[in-house]
């Protein structure tokens, strides 16, 4: 991932309802583990979600 990708994944569309989850590497889900690749499993990860509708905007 680079640094662009990560600063994109961070910043949520304006308006939309965000939900925060933090892991540990070892608790991420499979899917975002593979995204963050290998290391520290006790490094911990801030991820944030929000809900789209068919056109990829963010319901409020």
């Amino acid at each position: 991932m680079t640094k662009s990708a990560q600063m994109e994944a961070f910043d949520p569309p304006e308006g939309a309802v965000v939900t925060t989850l933090h892991f540990r590497r070892r608790e991420l889900p499979e899917e975002l583990a593979k995204m963050v690749g290998d290391g520290d499993p006790g490094t911990l990860f801030r991820v944030k979600l929000w809900p789209v509708d068919d056109d990829d905007q963010p319901l409020a």
